[in-house]
């Protein structure tokens, strides 16, 4: 899967799917909350944010992403997180592990999209089949 289709999915499985109808959709303002270590790649950003216009998602219209990225250390990531929390945005994209960790550490309500090879590996889910999300025992 290349990394358009999986933000295009994102986009429509988190933001569309709860709507019951059309009308909603152009009244709620969603808030995406975009954690990261490091800067992203300006591809990515620019991938994500097309993916959403493709569904109808135009930022600072009917969404607002929050972007809280480190300069690549991982210790600022709980204080980013919980500051999306307080932020109270819709679902948190964390695009790397450690982010989907801190994320993880400060919430349990907010949906948590993590864009990694192997959660289950890194003991984030307990398998794909269902991947409810943990703080491993190790944390």
């Amino acid at each position: 899967m290349n990394r358009r289709t999986f933000l295009s999915a994102l986009g429509g499985s988190l933001l569309a799917a709860p709507l019951p109808a059309e009308a909603q959709r152009q009244n709620r303002i969603f808030r995406v909350g975009f954690l990261r270590a490091g800067q992203p790649p300006k591809a990515f950003i620019d991938e994500f944010q097309q993916g959403l216009r493709e569904l109808g998602y135009v930022a600072g219209q009917n969404i607002v992403i929050e972007y809280r990225f480190t300069d690549g250390s991982i210790e600022p990531l709980p204080r980013l997180a919980a500051e999306l929390v307080r932020l109270k945005v819709d679902v948190i994209l964390a695009s790397t592990g450690p982010a989907a960790f801190a994320a993880l550490s400060v919430t349990n309500t907010v949906p948590i999209v993590f864009v990694m090879p192997d959660p289950e590996g890194l003991g984030i889910v307990p398998n794909l089949a269902h991947p409810v999300a943990t703080l491993p025992a190790w944390l």
